[in-house]
């Protein structure tokens, strides 16, 4: 616990600042039948086209025919178009009535019911009718692409089976996935979908993971290495030891978020639902004042003034923004999972599209963090030993250079000598082997605990330094490789005019020539987390108002900087679950490339939104000016209102195929 404890300290400390979004529900003012307070939603339907929604459309278009072809006298083509009205959008009107007694009266719902009624009344049954049929094809339409879009990402990570051969003393049995423990070994044949994240024990195969990162490559896998469950193993026999239950594995955690993106409004969608609350009585009013001042002032009469009022009212209905924006979201949110990014919610598109400060953390995000020993240097013993004091000093840390250190040492581990072990991060490792005090850690650290390092033996490169019983022992140097795609996505982030920046708890030496290396601008030399945090509220309070701060990173130590962040992306994903947890995107494999590719993919969702509502409120206003001069007939005023609808979805559907490059 020593370990979190300033870490968790600087979670708590930052979570809620400024990353707490709006929920669908927290604005009940929706102004569609659609989002509808968050507890009626129209669309509950999982498999495609909601059947009960296609089957009232259907029976009414056929009673609105038949009220056409069969009857003969207008009270029976009343009856039956009224029939077909109520048939349609009952649930309308039982929204605007609730809405009503909630006080939440000024949405689409009251706009659509007033039309129909006020249709009827004037003796427009058809078009009353029609209205509600045509309003429900809207709701199917929309219905359908939400599912089709959610359902796209879903087909990406396959179908994981409902039994596991599990191996049980020795014996093979076909288990229930739900009655696998953890511990316990799972046979993976070729072809299989994995369902645990596990461990293979034996066996060698590749495992094609194009469901989690978006790459088509091959990964081979052997004996030690981790399986994700959403890949599927190629071509050889795996026997795997779970490390995850099913519900809690990889893919269980990465479709989870995907299906919460519905919970929090973007910017564009919460401007939508600021601006039906003003503009739904303002339509209404003008509807009246239509309705009531052209009689007394011209020589319109009053009849023609309330068509000309309907009219107005069922062009002014917003349904195309009310479901063309969320829907643009949720699609560039499903296309971007089937590149391996994930977007948390749809805030985050607007964020990552705003982006203008990029700063990068330096180890496994823009290098590879497999750490090698390059050189060991004792200054009391030789070089082996001083290894293998190091490794078993380091042999309970998970960072990345203690890895490389046991990895480096061949030999054997004698876990009984190890006692007392304590981890300050950013700094080193406090442990007694076979009972004598040894540090490993920054020459700084060593230092303030007093113990004398020359300053000759400061390496520039990625080092380690060893403290034993209170003296100076020798140094640990180690190299990490520059990631190949690293150079590449910081000249994308230039050219889309974000300034890129990077931070490292490493030496200034060692920072400095990765950052040479990339052509980055800044960068900032041994951080401890506390620090980061500092760096990033700087930038934000500096930042032009619009723009935000992004901060990329894959260690525990980053989660309190991805909180501070305007928006926090953990690459790698499937490192640390605090990261995961504190990060609001998420990057499934160590690709730098797809920072700017999330970037692109973000401003290609704004500008399909925008192109929505600059589309719609143009139509909107010209038509309703067509209305209030007498102009616009009711078969127009459909057009504006659902045949905008049917345009503003398909072009939203687009965002599900925006590319990264």
């Amino acid at each position: 616990m020593k370990l979190l404890d300033p870490i968790l300290s600087l979670i708590y400390k930052e979570n809620g600042k400024h990353h707490k979004h709006e929920s669908c529900c927290d604005e009940h003012e929706s102004a569609c039948s659609c989002c509808d307070g968050g507890h009626e939603h129209q669309h509950t339907y999982k498999g495609g086209l909601d059947p009960v929604i296609a089957l009232r459309v259907v029976v009414s278009a056929v009673l609105l025919l038949l009220s056409v072809l069969l009857s003969k006298t207008e009270l029976w083509k009343t009856i039956l178009l009224a029939i077909a009205a109520l048939l349609a959008g009952y649930d309308v009107i039982i929204h605007a009535v609730k809405h009503a007694i909630h006080k939440h009266i000024m949405d689409e719902n009251l706009l659509m019911t007033v039309a129909a009624i006020a249709a009827f009344i004037i003796g427009k049954s058809y078009e009353g009718a029609a209205v509600m049929i045509l309003y429900q094809c809207g709701e199917l339409l929309q219905s359908y692409a939400v599912v089709r879009a959610r359902q796209s990402v879903l087909d990406s990570f396959g179908d994981h089976p409902d039994e596991v051969t599990v191996v049980r003393a020795g014996k093979e049995y076909l288990v229930n996935v739900q009655n696998v423990a953890i511990g316990e070994t799972v046979l993976l044949h070729p072809g299989e979908r994995i369902t645990f994240d596990s461990v293979v024990v034996s066996g060698e195969s590749t495992l094609d993971m194009s469901s989690l990162t978006g790459e088509s490559l091959p990964v081979n896998v052997a004996a030690g290495d981790e399986l994700l469950s959403g890949a599927v193993n190629l071509s050889g026999v795996l026997y795997a030891r779970v490390k995850v239950l099913a519900g809690e594995s990889t893919a269980a955690r990465i479709l989870q978020m995907v299906q919460s993106e519905s919970g929090k409004k973007g910017n564009t969608e919460r401007f939508i639902t600021r601006f039906a609350k003003i503009y739904t009585p303002i339509v209404l009013g003008l509807a009246v004042l239509c309705a009531l001042l052209l009689p007394l002032f011209t020589d319109i009469a009053f009849g023609e003034s309330i068509r000309r009022a309907l009219v107005f009212l069922v062009i002014s209905c917003p349904c195309a923004l009310v479901i063309s924006v969320p829907l643009s979201y949720f699609a560039g949110i499903g296309g971007a999972a089937r590149h391996g990014i994930i977007f948390k919610n749809s805030l985050v598109v607007d964020i990552a599209a705003t982006a203008h400060n990029v700063l990068f953390d330096k180890t496994g995000t823009l290098t590879s963090g497999s750490l090698r020993v390059t050189s060991v240097t004792g200054e009391r013993m030789d070089p082996n030993t001083l290894l293998k004091v190091a490794a078993h000093a380091e042999v309970y840390s998970r960072h990345p250079l203690a890895k490389a250190i046991v990895s480096a040492w061949d030999g054997r581990i004698s876990a009984d000598l190890i006692g007392s072990f304590t981890e300050t991060a950013g700094k080193g490792v406090r442990v007694e082997v076979d009972g004598v005090p040894i540090l490993v850690g920054t020459a700084a650290w060593l230092r303030d605990e007093g113990i004398f390092i020359r300053e000759s033996e400061i390496a520039t490169d990625i080092a380690v330094y060893i403290g034993i019983a209170g003296a100076y022992a020798g140094r640990i140097v180690f190299g990490d490789d520059v990631k190949d795609s690293a150079r590449k996505a910081v000249n994308k982030l230039h050219a889309y005019g974000c300034v890129v920046s990077m931070i490292s708890g490493d030496s200034e030496a060692a920072v400095r020539k990765v950052a040479e290396k990339l052509d980055i601008e800044d960068s900032y030399a041994g951080c401890l987390p506390e620090q980061k945090v500092a760096l990033i509220q700087n930038m934000r309070s500096d930042a032009e108002e619009g723009a935000s701060v992004l901060f990329v990173g894959e260690g525990l130590n980053d989660a309190p900087a991805m909180l501070a962040a305007d928006l926090g992306i953990a690459m790698g994903a499937l490192g640390s679950d605090a990261t995961i947890e504190a990060a609001e995107a998420v990057i499934l494999d160590d690709e730098p490339l797809k920072v700017p590719g999330m970037i692109r993919i973000a401003r290609g969702v704004r500008s399909i939104v925008g192109q929505n509502i600059i589309f719609v409120l143009v139509i909107k206003l010209v038509m309703m000016l067509l209305a209030a001069l007498g102009l616009a007939q009711m078969w127009m005023a459909l057009f504006a209102d659902v045949g905008t609808a049917i345009l503003t979805i398909l072009n939203a559907i687009r965002a599900l195929r925006i590319r990264m490059d």
